[in-house]
């Protein structure tokens, strides 16, 4: 469907204009959609190399920049004098902790011991001896009680025949007394022997009740302290043995050991001075920090890709997987094929305001490698986004925005030109496709700027708006 808006007609100076305005004829054809920026090429297959010692320490050797070298060769010695220094101490105060560590092991194991050796020893034969005491008092005590009783019926016959003499005998008046004095020492002998039963008795239950369970759980207080001095000791002997361990890491981080195959190229900043004067960060004698990139190990054999910038405005457009184009300015070979392996999710941090317009890096391969590709050599990048075919398309320039609409200006068969409002859809860098408000062979005018009046040329913004896909203005990087 096409839509038309007839307009007043523009002032004199313009309708003079008209005449000599060039058109476009509008006819359906194909438009290819992409994204064209420029960028650098770099090896595929690139392994940096940091430097993985804590402190800062120096670069005694090096290969120099250029060197072919292969996996697993020595490519850079650091300094590790100080670290081997720290290694002996370290050594010592790691065997230190380790005897400390044993003693406070057998400690504990010896208070374990002792342990059990009150609950299935010591006490065991304390108890054994107390009930023997106890069995032996009860023994006793019969055997007091059998001699008492003796005594007494002896004690009852010499009364009873004393009574029966009129006249006393000094051996009767003796025999009462030994009988009385033995009545009364059966009967001292048996209280002697009950009172060493409840003694007995007393210490048995003192023993299995009160120093049992005191003694058992002072020893066990003490395993347990020991337990938690082997643990401390433990402890401070793996941190001492992780302190070593980790000067042997950094020792050996002290030479540095090619990832791959490929050409060494250092990671020197030449725009980076050095007090002042520009001066290679990498080299031998230069002082170096943990992490700092020593250099790469670039594979100039492996496949090539191009590192590129996108616009912040086309960049929700670029996708993984998408074919491109490149040119390598230095070669007089055809664009070459490649594909989108890596949009970049945050901008580079390049902008010097927050506001100005960002760019996210963006990575194309190379599908194939061509004989005299080096890195560092600029090349064209065209993204292909898409491609339509029989669609109506107008060069770009010849689209207006007006009042918040986009506009054309068609040609009549007066020769005037009439304004129309248009939908746009894709566009590549030199036309824009129509989706409604032409039809094929309508005429617009290339220059529709020049047959504005002044009203309506003050109705265009002031200042381009963000850069679109093949915007007209957007230079090419």
């Amino acid at each position: 469907m096409t839509c038309s808006a007839n307009v007043a007609l523009p002032p004199v100076s313009a309708q003079q204009s008209a005449a000599d305005m060039p058109v476009h004829e509008v006819r359906s054809g194909e438009l290819r959609v992409s994204a064209v920026e420029r960028g650098s090429l770099e090896a595929a297959r690139t392994s940096d190399v940091y430097c993985q010692v804590e402190g800062q320490t120096t670069i005694l050797s090096i290969k120099s920049e250029g060197t072919s070298v292969a996996r697993g060769e020595l490519v850079c010695q650091l300094d590790s004098a100080s670290l081997r220094d720290q290694l002996v101490n370290q050594t010592i105060a790691t065997r230190r902790a380790e005897a400390a560590y044993q003693n406070a092991k057998l400690a504990r194991e010896a208070a374990e011991i002792a342990v059990a050796e009150y609950a299935n020893g010591i006490f065991r034969q304390e108890s054994y001896a107390l009930k023997s005491q106890v069995v032996g008092a009860r023994a006793a005590i019969q055997k007091a009680e059998e001699r008492l009783e003796r005594t007494k019926r002896a004690h009852k016959r010499v009364s009873e025949a004393a009574k029966a003499v009129t006249v006393k005998t000094p051996a009767d008046i003796v025999a009462e007394l030994d009988i009385e004095d033995r009545l009364e020492a059966a009967e001292v002998a048996l209280q002697h022997e009950k009172e060493t039963l409840e003694l007995a008795r007393s210490k048995l239950e003192l023993l299995e009740k009160y120093t049992l369970p005191k003694t058992t759980k002072a020893l066990k207080v003490e395993a347990e302290r020991k337990r938690s001095d082997e643990l401390a000791r433990q402890s401070a002997w793996e941190l001492e043995k992780s302190r070593e361990d980790k000067l042997n890491k950094q020792i050996e981080s002290c030479r540095i050991i090619a990832p791959g195959d490929g050409v060494i190229v250092y990671a020197n900043n030449p725009n980076r001075p050095v007090r002042g004067q520009p001066r290679a960060q990498i080299e031998e004698g230069a002082t170096v920090r943990p992490r700092q990139k020593i250099l790469s190990i670039v594979d100039l054999s492996g496949p090539m890709q191009v590192n590129t910038k996108v616009h912040e405005s086309i960049v929700d457009r670029i996708n993984r997987g998408m074919k491109a184009l490149v040119k390598v300015d230095a070669l007089p070979s055809p664009a070459l094929p490649g594909l989108v392996v890596r949009v970049a999710p945050l901008p580079d941090p390049g902008a010097m305001a927050a506001w100005d317009p960002k760019v996210y890096t963006t990575i194309v391969r190379l599908m194939d490698n061509q004989q005299g590709l080096r890195p560092g050599m600029t090349a064209r990048v065209e993204i292909l986004i898409n491609d339509l075919a029989n669609v109506l398309t107008v060069p770009i320039q010849a689209v207006l925005h007006l009042d918040g609409r986009d506009v054309v200006l068609v040609k009549k068969l007066d020769g005037t030109f009439e304004r129309r409002d248009v939908v746009t859809g894709e566009r590549s860098d030199k036309s824009i496709q129509i989706k409604d408000g032409l039809a094929s062979g309508d005429a617009v005018a290339l220059n529709p700027f020049a047959l504005l009046s002044e009203s309506e040329r003050r109705q265009l913004p002031s200042s381009p708006t963000q850069p679109v896909i093949g915007q007209p203005g957007r230079p090419e990087r």
